[in-house]
């Protein structure tokens, strides 16, 4: 945990009132506030902070608050000092040796206070479906940290890893992320406060702006839930709804996209979802058709009818794109490879080993919701929900397809020297193949 006495803020409460020359001592504590992932900038600021304090105590000898915040300020950089040691010496020890839990805890703070000064950070959420942990980062996270959160939910198998990014909109924790985010909010609410000690306001949402989770703190949603036994009485309509607002999303998209339909159209999402959120189920049908005939008013289109087919054929689906994710997967790997291999004498390695961390971004974009969807349409048995699952099937293999057109990332993939890819290309194949066997 970042010590009271070292940060900037602290200081100022006193210095403030105070004609002092301490702009030095003002600036080492922000270095040493902005280094906090990196032991080596913060042993370089620690030390820089103990010889301003030292130089400010020849000026303020009879100034008593002072010299007490100085002689507490101290003992702070003895303190962090020797942590530092230690996390320098865990990290020269290599990666997955550097997997520290204070990274989950204390390392967080600094990061959580930057996110609300207007940063934005990396994230990477781990879910065993019940409970969740978060990482958060200022750069690329990789997969050596997935241990890290495996073994705080207390288990290795079973887990599901979702990356994404944090930042401060709407005045709440917002983690943007590309798969679906119903229910994640409070999951991840739980867990910053079991982490960190904080309790804040979460949120979390697509790429798509209009689809947003709450963790139900807002006054609007505080409301009192309904009984056990309505609650469990209304789960199936309210999955139902959710699924329908889910296959809305490109109308949604489309709808918005005018000037004169966004704020109308983007309050009845969030009513929705509020109410879905708490259990109203005819309410969320109601605003839920609602929505339905604005965007009817609104000329957006509903695209070919989805029909159900066969388990053979949502068999054969899952088989493609699992195969599809295979062979990026072994093609970008072999890239990894060739890569660092062409760079491993040339004072340009560094850097290029820090550009094919970049390959995660991809992979991360090839993650499984497309598999876990397919997979519950197998396992329904009722036509109409399958129907629906069928939907948000064909809206995920949607998603890919955009990813892969828009990424610059890809495009450059696409184009590497090394060895071919064919991010794009393939993608593409595979999603308008899997359009047509999903109907």
């Amino acid at each position: 945990m970042l010590e009271k006495a070292l940060t900037p803020s602290e200081w100022q409460k006193l210095s403030r009132s105070r004609d002092l020359q301490d702009a030095a001592l003002l600036k080492a504590l922000a270095a040493f506030e902005q280094a906090d992932d990196d032991p080596t900038a913060r042993l370089r600021a620690l030390d820089d902070i103990g010889r301003q304090a030292s130089l400010l105590r020849k000026s303020v000898r009879d100034d008593r608050q002072i010299l007490n915040l100085l002689d507490d300020m101290e003992k702070a950089v003895e303190r962090q000092r020797r942590q530092a040691r230690k996390d320098a010496s865990a990290a020269s020890a290599g990666p997955e040796q550097d997997g520290t839990p204070a990274l989950l805890t204390s390392k967080m703070q600094p990061l959580l206070r930057d996110i609300r000064k207007g940063g934005v950070m990396q994230a990477l959420i781990a879910t065993n479906g019940k409970t969740a942990v978060v990482l958060l980062s200022r750069r690329a996270i990789g997969p050596s940290r997935r241990r890290l959160l495996a073994d705080a939910l207390g288990q290795a198998a079973g887990v599901r890893y979702i990356p994404g990014e944090c930042l401060f909109e709407q005045k709440a924790l917002t983690f943007v992320v590309t798969t679906e985010v119903s229910g994640l909010a409070r999951k991840l609410r739980a867990a910053l406060l079991e982490q960190t000690g904080l309790r804040l306001k979460v949120r979390v949402r697509g790429d798509d702006p209009t689809l947003v989770d709450t963790d139900g703190d807002d006054e609007e949603t505080a409301a009192t839930p309904p009984p056990a036994t309505a609650a469990a009485a209304t789960a199936p309509l309210i999955a139902q709804l959710r699924s329908r607002l889910l296959a809305l999303g490109p109308r949604i998209r489309q709808a918005a996209a005018s000037p004169a339909e966004k704020a109308a159209i983007f309050g009845l999402v969030t009513q929705l979802q509020q109410s879905l959120q708490r259990g109203e189920g005819e309410q969320s049908q109601a605003l839920l058709k609602s929505l339905a005939q604005r965007l009817v008013e609104a000329g957006t289109s509903a695209g070919a009818p989805v029909r159900i087919v066969s388990m053979v054929r949502l068999q054969q689906a899952r088989l493609q794109w699992e195969t599809t994710r295979a062979t990026l997967r072994q093609r970008l790997r072999l890239l990894e490879t060739k890569t660092l291999a062409f760079f491993a004498d040339r004072p340009e390695f560094s850097r290029a080993q820090a550009a094919v961390r970049r390959l995660d971004e991809v992979m991360a974009a090839l993650d499984e919701d497309l598999i876990d969807t397919l997979d519950d349409a197998l396992n329904e048995s009722d036509p109409a929900r399958r129907l629906d699952i069928q939907a948000e099937a064909l809206l995920c293999v949607e998603d890919y397809a955009d990813f892969v057109r828009s990424s610059a990332l890809v495009a450059d993939l696409d184009a590497n020297p090394f060895t071919p890819v064919d991010i794009r290309e393939t993608v593409l194949r595979s999603a308008g193949q899997l359009h047509a066997a999903l109907g």
